[in-house]
């Protein structure tokens, strides 16, 4: 009697396994004695193994073990014991030494192992003889959509400039799905932001775009989007999220607005030509290198005695005669004075109300007057100090005698009773100073000339100095505007009711984030700038 060894796979959505017996039994009906009488007749030959997979979905959720396959011979004598081996066997799967039944002893990730080779032996019980030819086979793990999409990275950086075109590109952000690609939908991704979609959307393809063009990195240069990845089709519906933080480029599209109304100068007649006799101060809110203000006179009669130059460094505009003054032929000037940026692309903004104002430049009477060591000076001083020295102005007489000079300051300086100079010319506040009330001091300080008994010669001169007061984060932020949010009785939790938004008169970094709590117990929570719940 021709006898065969073969496997069948009893588990599994595909077996795809081949089987071929050819029966020849002593003992058959006659029908079945012509029909094989039919085919030719072979000698007894060595059997060789038919099959060679078995099929099984991953993560099965009956329980262990799980049903694989089964080794089946044409051996029929009782002896006849299955064995496997490879690697796994008896860590993953196990054979039924009497049945020939495999099995699964773990639960399969087709992410981890998608395949097992393995090798079925039958032997005699009793010698331990190889009854057939032992053979290699497969266990295939079949994909289950098991595995949510996960993020290339955590947290993705991105930039764009402000006031972009709606649809402008942003980044591309990737989400991973472990599951097998070639199995329908098992490994797509879809995505939907969480955080920031009244600003930005994306595509299927993870594409980040701006949905507005009112991106304003004066009001709020960076943004934060929190992006989820979704596999709707998986077993567990799970996702994964990314943050995205946005930062916008700065364009130039702020115009200078002067600091002040109205500047006063007093210049001596003998100013040299040249020599800067004032300074105008602008703000522009753009980054520094966007700032290029362009100061212009624009009516009166004197556009020919004074040009007014740009310091590069303060964005300043440093006011100097063109021509020797008079004090016999003109003693005041006044003129109005333009800021403007010639740089700035128009379609984003129009000239502002306060990038005009007016100078007066009142002109003194000379005689040989003391000398200031600088044409002007320039300090700083942070503001809410109590009296300390600000900067130390000096002069000396230019005649032989050599008198000592006295410093002043004159009262019709700006804000100048806020201030007092020493006989050695050092300047102090008398006050402290909020920057927030005046972010700048424009002080005219007098050197006279003293005889020996300390009595003023009458000879004298003046230099302008500006005190420049720099921010201290003192004043605590502000509601932009009153807040009377409405929510209907029946609005589901986590349901956006307001968008609260504050200033801070300090200067702000660009890196701080204001942090908003609620004082009180209630049914509503707020989450800050960094997405956590207060």
């Amino acid at each position: 009697m021709q006898r065969l060894m073969m496997l069948l796979a009893t588990s599994g959505a595909c077996l795809g396994l081949l089987a071929v017996a050819a029966v020849a039994a002593a003992g058959a009906n006659p029908a079945q004695r012509d029909t094989h009488s039919l085919l030719p007749t072979h000698r007894r030959q060595k059997r060789d193994w038919i099959w060679n997979q078995m099929h099984i979905d991953e993560e099965k959720n009956t329980s262990l073990p799980h049903h694989v396959g089964k080794i089946k011979s044409s051996v029929s004598r009782k002896n006849a014991k299955y064995l496997l081996k490879g690697e796994y066997v008896g860590k993953v799967f196990r054979v039924d030494a009497e049945t020939g039944d495999v099995f699964a002893i773990e639960r399969l990730d087709r992410e981890n192992i998608s395949e097992y080779h393995l090798t079925a032996v039958i032997v005699d019980k009793d010698t331990g003889e190889n009854l057939e030819t032992p053979s290699s086979f497969t266990i295939k793990v079949h994909d289950v959509n098991d595995n949510w999409p996960v993020f290339t990275h955590r947290l993705f950086n991105a930039s764009v400039p402000e006031s972009s075109a709606v649809g402008t590109s942003v980044i591309s952000v990737t989400a991973v799905d472990a599951d097998d690609p070639t199995v329908g939908d098992h490994a797509s991704v879809m995505y939907q932001i969480l955080k920031g979609k009244e600003y930005f959307a994306i595509d299927n393809s993870g594409r980040i775009i701006t949905i507005t063009k009112s991106l304003d990195r004066e009001k709020q240069a960076r943004y934060e989007i929190v992006v989820e990845a979704r596999d709707a089709q998986g077993l567990r519906g799970d996702s994964g999220t990314a943050t995205v933080l946005v930062t916008l480029q700065d364009i130039n599209d702020n115009f200078p607005f002067f600091t002040q109304t109205k500047y006063t100068f007093v210049v001596p007649e003998d100013t040299r030509v040249g020599t800067s006799v004032g300074s105008l101060f602008v703000e522009d809110p753009d980054e520094p290198q966007n700032r290029m203000t362009k100061y212009s006179i624009l009516r009166g009669d004197y556009q020919d005695a004074f040009t007014i130059e740009t310091n590069p460094a303060h964005n300043e505009g440093i006011i100097k005669p063109m021509k020797p003054l008079d004090y016999e032929y003109i003693q005041q000037y006044s003129f109005i004075v333009e800021a403007t940026d010639p740089t700035i692309d128009l379609r984003y903004m129009s000239p502002p109300a306060g990038n005009r104002a007016q100078v007066i430049i009142n002109i003194t009477d000379v005689d040989e007057p003391p000398i200031f060591q600088q044409p002007f000076y320039h300090f700083q001083l942070k503001e809410n100090q109590k009296k300390p020295l600000i900067g130390t102005v000096l002069a000396m007489d230019p005649d032989a005698a050599r008198h000592s000079i006295g410093y002043s300051i004159r009262r019709t300086s700006d804000k100048g009773q806020f201030f007092r100079v020493t006989k050695k010319g050092d300047i102090y506040n008398e006050k402290e100073l909020d920057r927030e009330v005046y972010p700048w001091y424009n002080l005219t300080v007098e050197a006279k000339e003293l005889d020996s008994t300390g009595t003023p010669t009458g000879k004298e001169s003046i230099v302008q100095v500006h005190i420049e007061v720099l921010d201290e984060n003192d004043n605590a932020p502000e509601f932009a505007k009153p807040y009377q949010p409405k929510v209907c009785e029946n609005a589901a939790h986590g349901q956006l009711v307001l968008q609260i938004s504050a200033i801070d008169k300090d200067i702000t970094p660009r890196n701080v984030k204001f942090k908003f709590t609620l004082n009180t117990e209630n049914n509503f929570t707020l989450t800050d700038n960094h997405g956590r719940h207060q």
